[in-house]
């Protein structure tokens, strides 16, 4: 998690951005198996979105917990303001930082 806010505040400063928000992504449902149908395996490993709005610009990273960066999008316009709703729909504020 240290990484993580250090990445943020880093992007925060070097690329002048407006805002920058660091989700938790909730854990996915992937396997409904058994007779029972209360046993549900989750995948996936604790993963996170680091989301630098610049502007009319918004980039959005693919992390995971210890700070690895696994990939990463731009998104402008309209596609912006998509790509925000649906990353915080499915995921959970854990740092936000703005612009002093």
């Amino acid at each position: 998690m240290k990484s993580l806010r250090e990445f943020a505040r880093r992007e925060l400063v070097e690329k002048k951005a407006d805002e920058v928000v660091v989700y938790r992504l909730k854990f996915e449902k992937i396997v409904r198996r058994g007779r029972t149908p209360g046993f549900q395996m989750r995948g996936g490993e604790g993963k996170f979105y680091v989301c630098v709005f610049t502007g009319d610009n918004l980039r959005v990273y693919s992390m995971s917990e210890g700070g690895a960066q696994m990939g990463a999008e731009d998104f402008s316009g309209a596609a912006k303001e998509k790509a925000a709703s649906d990353v915080s729909k499915d995921g959970k504020i854990v740092f936000r930082f703005t612009k002093k």
